[in-house]
């Protein structure tokens, strides 16, 4: 009876040992399930790399943005120079000479105004 009584005992145990691990179909389930997360992973960590080099592309048209514009802007004042020099500069110094010599005077903003209207471009 003893040894009957150790021989279940060990035949329990057995039964629970062989309930309790997990079939092969479900450690196989898991690998897939690991081999689907790291999948998983890897594509998020694709989206957030092409985020990161939309953003880096971004920031590199706007710096290329920014320098045209101010090449822009500068070619433009140098075009608002010239017509000055050429066009405004000569009619300002006629129409000082003219208030001059009846003893009038007027504001360097006045004169630059007045040639302009004199030459069309108010």
């Amino acid at each position: 009876m003893l040894a009957t009584r150790a021989t279940s005992r060990v035949m329990v145990a057995t039964a629970i040992r062989q309930r309790t691990t997990q079939p092969a179909l479900f450690v196989m389930g898991g690998t897939r399930l690991k081999s689907s997360l790291g999948e998983t992973m890897n594509k998020k960590e694709k989206v957030e790399e092409d985020r990161y080099m939309r953003r880096m592309e971004e920031m590199q048209l706007e710096k290329i943005r920014a320098q045209l514009m101010e090449a822009k802007a500068a070619q433009d004042k140098a075009m608002q120079d010239e017509i000055h020099n050429t066009y405004i500069a000569p009619v300002m110094a006629d129409v000082e000479k003219v208030l001059d010599g009846s003893g009038d005077t007027v504001s360097e903003e006045g004169l630059k105004k007045l040639a302009k209207w004199h030459l069309g471009f108010a």
